[in-house]
């Protein structure tokens, strides 16, 4: 019987890849605890990912959803909010990047603008505010990019390979993995590509790419970036995964 029913929209393959491998390591890969289905959205129409885990009895059911578009997040979860309501969903969770061409436009050029990201976020609870069951929607960003958050947890790139450190990172590249990536960094997937780069390997949002990160992290890993006060928008989402708040 399950305790917690969620359906989980995503934007894309990195990021549904992300919540799957977190939900299962975070419950101890324990099928009473964790069941999920993943799906891609296409033409309107759910088509079955052929990845599930668990099942519908598991105590805490998700079912995760690819839209495959960072605009069409929003849209898609109203489109069949109703719909997952009555299906007895409690909550419907999206995720997206903050990152988008509107994004620059609305900046003024590739920085992190605070102002306009709070633009962002304030339109979409202005949506969900006259929307019908919009109280069931908890929608977040990540900023500027889920790959911000693998940056927060940067010390799994010493098992990719040991000479990423962050002395050699920062003077190779500049990138100075010990401050808050979602306040410096504006471009995070780029710059992880460019960190892998240095030591001849590739980071091109690929599902081995994803995959393989998401093989080398932990609780551990999870709980030291919530622990440091980097990548508030991991510790919120997380929070809203779990239902619970996590210290």
């Amino acid at each position: 019987m399950n305790k917690r029913r969620l359906a989980v929209f995503v934007e894309g393959q990195t990021e549904l890849v992300f919540v799957r491998e977190f939900l299962k390591q975070w419950y101890g890969y324990d099928t009473s605890f964790i069941g999920f289905a993943c799906y891609n959205l296409q033409n309107n129409e759910f088509y079955d990912a052929a990845y599930q885990y668990g099942s519908e009895e598991s105590e805490n059911y998700f079912m995760l959803v690819n839209v495959g578009n960072d605009n069409s997040v929003l849209s898609k979860i109203l489109s069949r909010l109703t719909y997952l309501v009555n299906q007895g969903y409690q909550l419907v969770i999206g995720l997206r990047d903050m990152y988008s061409k509107q994004y620059v436009q609305d900046a003024g050029g590739h920085v992190i603008d605070e102002e306009v990201n709070q633009k962002h976020i304030d339109a979409v609870r202005d949506v969900l505010k006259s929307a019908a069951n919009g109280e069931k929607v908890d929608f977040h960003f990540a900023i500027m990019e889920v790959e911000a958050w693998l940056l927060g947890m940067h010390d799994y790139l010493l098992s990719i390979d040991k000479r990423l450190t962050g002395d050699y990172i920062k003077e190779s590249t500049d990138i100075d993995l010990d401050a808050d990536p979602e306040k410096t960094i504006v471009h995070p997937a780029m710059e992880l590509g460019r960190i892998y780069g240095l030591v001849g390997k590739q980071y091109d949002k690929h599902l081995s790419d994803i995959s393989a990160i998401m093989s080398i992290l932990t609780t551990d890993d999870f709980c030291k970036l919530m622990d440091s006060g980097k990548c508030n928008t991991f510790k919120k989402f997380v929070e809203s995964l779990l239902g619970q708040q996590v210290s």
